[in-house]
């Protein structure tokens, strides 16, 4: 029914009207902001967690160490084992 009643009223399709408000969350700032977190978050999880599964020689001191202190500041269960 409210797909009917929105095809008799409104003469723009549902991708049309989806496409119109997506646009809106999508500006240049916003996408800056998602490469900044992404560029951050990808490498500093994929070192930090990849400990959890190779062995410590793999990794430099200073690395093993921020390790550590994640696992000493927030106890993850998942993570402790290192």
């Amino acid at each position: 029914m409210f797909l009917r009643w929105l095809s008799e009223e409104d003469p723009r399709s549902v991708d049309e009207m989806s496409s119109a408000s997506s646009d809106k969350l999508h500006t240049p700032f916003s996408h800056k902001v998602f490469q900044f977190f992404f560029a951050t978050h990808i490498p500093a999880t994929v070192i930090l967690d990849s400990q959890a599964l190779l062995p410590k020689w793999c990794y430099p001191q200073a690395v093993a160490a921020a390790g550590k202190w994640y696992c000493d500041t927030f106890a993850d269960p998942l993570m402790s084992k290192m």
